[in-house]
């Protein structure tokens, strides 16, 4: 792992070590890390449904959005992206070096590129920012408690059984501010949460 030479397989596998040695939180932090090098690994989706159910894991809820948008992975929205780019640029170009009137034709298919070029440059902006995205972190500690303040006496917001997901909003010091399940906010541990995203 040290030369960056990560796999789906190579997550999975450590995965299933973890859950084996009874460590959910890990386990499920693995499973999630295959998925975003693989989003349609059967074994590593079914895995990953049986230690959250085990382990009793809470999971972000994601918006509406986010949620059509996960018919399809970052990558095929960057290549419809680009064909979308393409399309549109080589239509533009088409049209003023011909120096014709755009027919109605034309202009729908340009219209129509516009729109899937935005609709696939949102999706990706919602893969690196929404809920799922580069600041997804799994809780790995073991009886973890989000609180209000940055003190271990601070008032619990919510307890966080291992494996359970929360946005990393910011972080100072040993403390992580997160989004948590329910919601609403609060300070985690650092050495509690992992982000799935290396």
């Amino acid at each position: 792992m040290s030369a960056r030479t990560w796999s789906p397989a190579l997550f999975y596998n450590l995965g299933n070590a973890y859950f084996r040695a009874g460590d959910a939180g890990h386990a499920i932090l693995n499973y999630r890390r295959a998925l975003v090098l693989d989003p349609h690994h059967p074994e590593a989706e079914a895995n990953l449904r049986v230690a959250r159910d085990r382990a009793r894991a809470l999971d972000l809820r994601p918006d509406a959005l986010e949620s059509y948008a996960a018919w399809a992975s970052a990558d095929t929205y960057a290549i419809i992206g680009a064909l979308a780019f393409w399309m549109v640029a080589f239509l533009l170009v088409n049209t003023f070096r011909r120096q014709r009137r755009a027919t109605t034709v034309r202009m729908s298919v340009l219209t129509a590129g516009v729109l899937i070029l935005v609709a696939s440059l949102s999706a990706l902006y919602l893969f690196k920012t929404g809920r799922s995205g580069r600041a997804l972190g799994i809780v790995t500690g073991h009886e973890v408690q989000a609180r209000v303040a940055t003190a271990e006496n601070a008032s619990s917001v919510l307890p966080l059984p291992p494996g359970s997901e929360v946005k990393v909003l910011s972080r100072r010091g040993d403390w992580v501010y997160a989004l948590l399940p329910n919601d609403s906010r609060g300070w985690i541990p650092a050495y509690a949460v992992e982000l799935v995203r290396l």
